[in-house]
This record gives C-alpha cells, structure tokens and sequence, in this order.
C-alpha cells in the first residue's frame, strides 16, 4: 500500500492527473499482492530491505506507465484494494511480518 501511495504522489508531484496517480497506484499495488516479508530473529533482512529499494524504483515505473497511457485501465484501484483485503485475511498469520513462517524459522540463527 506504501509504495502505491508513493508512486501516486510522485505523479502528483510531475503534474499528473488525477485519474494517472490512480493507475499508478493501482498498477504499483497489483504487483505486489501476496508478498510476505519474514523477519528472522524480529530483525528486518537484507532481502525485505532489497524489496523496499527495488518498490521505490517500482513506484517511478509504474508512474511513467500510467502517465504515458491513455487514461484508461482495466482493473480499478478499488477492486485491487478490495483483493488486497481479501489476500490479507486469506494468507495465514505467520506470514505477516511475525517472524513465525518463512525463512524466519528455517534458517539457523547466527
């Protein structure tokens, strides 16, 4: 949701239109439904941090896709949200930054 919000204001801030900033977030958030991020040992890894860095180039793409378009787009941020929502309660706890699931409770800790 962050980095649908960053790119929308990134638009916002090239002068983008109302309904640009909004296929940018809905582009930026539909590539990233269902990603988890597992903290080993409650510590944010490399691999998270790597994510967030690659997200805020994400953001500048998906905002020059959506202010090049024509202003029309096939999925809504609305139903994108509403996906998101169901993701969430459909994926299981662990996965959600807990530190429960994932590499979390695979790797060795050091």
């Amino acid at each position: 949701m962050t980095r649908s919000m960053a790119a929308a204001c990134f638009d916002a801030a090239l002068g983008a239109t109302n309904v640009q900033a909004e296929i940018t977030a809905e582009i930026g958030m539909a590539h990233n439904l269902g990603l988890a991020c597992d903290p080993e040992g409650g510590l944010l890894q490399r691999r998270c941090i790597e994510r967030n860095g690659k997200g805020a180039i994400k953001a500048v793409d998906t905002s020059r896709l959506a202010t090049m378009g024509n202003g029309s787009h096939a999925v809504s941020l609305d139903k994108v949200i509403e996906t998101k929502r169901q993701t969430g309660f459909d994926m299981r706890a662990k996965y959600k930054k807990t530190s429960l699931g994932g590499l979390a409770v695979n790797v060795a800790e050091c």
